[in-house]
Order: structure tokens, then sequence, then C-alpha cells
């Protein structure tokens, strides 16, 4: 059986597409390992799970934790490596100088991303940061095997700086486990007789959050909206969540426990900020939220308009006014609604199935270990 590892020194265990999706659905068919934080080594779902240490800060991660991930890769001897951190080029490109068959999925634009990363300093810091990401990419895409694009938005990007690399080029879309949906039935509803919003993912700022929120509060309409996920810090907790009687979080669910609190609410909602990285992805989440029969309240890019007019709303991200606007629009219309949540229920089973995608990576698998 053909052994292969996957390595991530940023996703945690829980990881939707990393563990659930790429290694619990292809550990049947390979020799399964997984590099990763978790707290014991164990044999997880058919995954051999190799634990790494909690990091102790963003630089102990990139030193010390890559260094880790490396020496444990080393001595899994895959034939295959699947990396996917940004930080784990340096570690993809060591493993090719092994000759190991190395795969980079690519879950975010980074070189777009770095620069809404404030954390980093000014802007001029952050162009600094992302000119070496840039350099380091470019020996990746030169060296690396190939390259599993988690959107199709990523293509033009990749088009425009490697157009003589797209050979390379694969997509592995972030569509759901419809079986792992399909299974779950609805919780009771948290607020009967009241419309309901629910938002499942990353609580931050450049996700809208606090928009979402004061525009639940700001609605002429009595809705609610339901918070999953973890936050971005105690402090962006505490602002989003003072005084919201409308808003109830629930905590950070395991994957079988937060489909059937999306079931049980009547819209899925997403008012990501307008930034590069955001513009040019599609959230796993609206798939998701598709499969669980909810129409959508989302952001108003152009590329989310065309991709999922049929089935949502949108809304100004930036203005709370807008949002508050769309929320009472959909709660007075909630037949009109729910016809969109049926369609999108339709497309989800016919289009969106991880299950096609995994049979992709299984295929790529196999290939390049065939490949002279």
């Amino acid at each position: 059986m053909i052994k292969v590892c996957h390595i991530s020194t940023v996703h945690k265990i829980s990881d939707v597409r990393v563990f659930h999706k790429q290694c619990v659905s292809l550990a049947k068919h390979f020799d399964l390992y997984l590099i990763i934080t978790h707290d014991k080594e164990e044999v997880k779902n058919g995954v051999k799970v190799i634990p790494l240490k909690k990091s102790k800060g963003r630089l102990y991660r990139l030193v010390f934790k890559t260094t880790s991930a490396l020496m444990k890769a080393l001595r899994v001897k895959a034939k295959i490596y699947h990396i996917h951190d940004p930080e784990l080029l340096i570690v993809g490109l060591v493993l090719r100088m092994f000759g190991k068959k190395v795969v980079y999925d690519i879950h975010e634009l980074v070189y777009y991303q770095i620069t809404d990363k404030k954390w980093l300093g000014g802007m001029f810091i952050r162009r600094i940061v992302a000119f070496f990401y840039k350099g380091f990419e470019s020996l990746g895409v030169r060296f690396f095997n190939k390259l599993a694009l988690a959107e199709k938005g990523y293509y033009p990007y990749f088009e425009k700086h490697y157009a003589k690399r797209l050979d390379k080029v694969m997509f592995i879309r972030n569509f759901p486990i419809l079986d792992l949906i399909n299974d779950q039935p609805a919780t009771e509803k948290m607020f009967p007789g009241k419309v309901t919003l629910v938002y499942a993912g990353g609580l931050t700022r450049i996700r809208g959050i606090k928009e979402l929120c004061e525009g639940v509060e700001r609605a002429e309409t009595d809705v609610r909206l339901i918070l999953l996920g973890p936050w971005e810090s105690e402090s962006f907790e505490e602002e989003c969540l003072k005084d919201k009687a409308r808003v109830k979080y629930v905590g950070l669910k395991p994957l079988n426990e937060v489909f059937p609190i999306m079931k049980s609410a009547d819209i899925g909602a997403a008012v990501l900020h307008p930034l590069e990285n955001h513009m040019n992805s599609s959230l796993i989440k609206t798939y998701e939220y598709m499969a669980c029969s909810l129409p959508m309240l989302l952001s108003n890019f152009d590329s989310w308009k065309e991709e999922f007019g049929p089935y949502a709303i949108f809304a100004n991200p930036l203005s709370v006014d807008d949002i508050a606007e769309k929320i009472d629009w959909a709660a007075l219309n909630m037949d009109q609604m729910k016809e969109m949540g049926a369609k999108a229920r339709e497309v989800a089973l016919a289009n969106y199935n991880w299950s096609v995608e995994a049979e992709k990576v299984r295929r790529m698998y196999e290939s390049l270990v065939n490949k002279k």
C-alpha cells in the first residue's frame, strides 16, 4: 500500500479539509499518516496521527515546530508528502531534495492574505514579507509535483504568475461531505417562531462578525443569530457579544454537532469583508449551508453573486444598515427564501460533493507514484 504523509503546523486535528476530508476519506486506499498538532500518537479513523506540540507563539511555530515536522516527516519515509501550510514550503523543498513526491495544498491565496495581516506591522513590512513569501512560493511551484487549489478563484493568480507551470495545477474543491450532513437530523429550534440566522466558522473581525451581530440587533424584524466557532480573541468576543440580546454563541462544536444546528436555522450568513483573498474564494460554509437547504445572506462580491445568485441575497459587508435591511427583507419574504434553500439543496446534491474530490486526490497520488 502506498505510504502518504500529510503535514500541517497550523491546523488542528479537527480541521475539516485536512483531517475529515483528505485524510479520513483516503485512509482506506493508502497507508496514511498525519503530522499535526495533537496531544498523543494514535490511529484515528484509520489515520496514523503523529503529534506536534502546541505552538508557544508564531516564532516557535515558524522555526521549531516546522523543524520538528520535517524530522518526523523524514522518519515516516513516505512516498508522497502533502503539505497544507505556506510555512511548510521549505519543508517541501527539503523533501524534494530527498527525492520525495510533494503536493502543496493551497487553502488561501497567501500572497494577498499577507497584506491583510496587521499583526505583521505596517504595509511596508507586510509587502516585504509578501516579497519573500513569493520567492519561496516560486520555488515550490517550480519543484513540487502538484499544486492542489481549494478554489477555482485562485486560478487567475497562477495563470498570471506561473503560466508555464499550469500543468501542475489541479482543483480539490472544499465541497462538503454530504453523507455526514444527511445523517444528522436537525436539532430543536433554539428560537421557536423567530427567523434565525446561523454562522459557523472563524469568528474574526475580517469575517464581518461584528457587522453581522450589529445588523441583527438593528433589524426591525424580530430575528435571532446563532454563532458557532472559535473567537479571534477574548476582547473581540466581548466586543461582539456585549449587550447582544438577539445573538447566541453556542461554542466550538465538533463537526457532527454543527450540521444539526445549521439545519435548525432559517438562513446561513457569511458577510466577509471585501479583502482580495475573500473575493477570490468560495467559503466551505456556503456549500454546507446549501446542503442543509439554507438560503443565504452573503457579501455582495461579484464572484459570489455569479456563483450563488439563485440561492442568496447580498449585502454590503461593511454597512450595518444594509445588512439589517437585507435581514428584514428576508424575514418578511421567508416563502421566497425557502424556495432558494430548496434549489440550493438540489444543486449541492448534484454538484458539490466531497466524494468526487476525494477520487481526484486518490488518482493524483497513484499517478505520482506510477509516473517515472
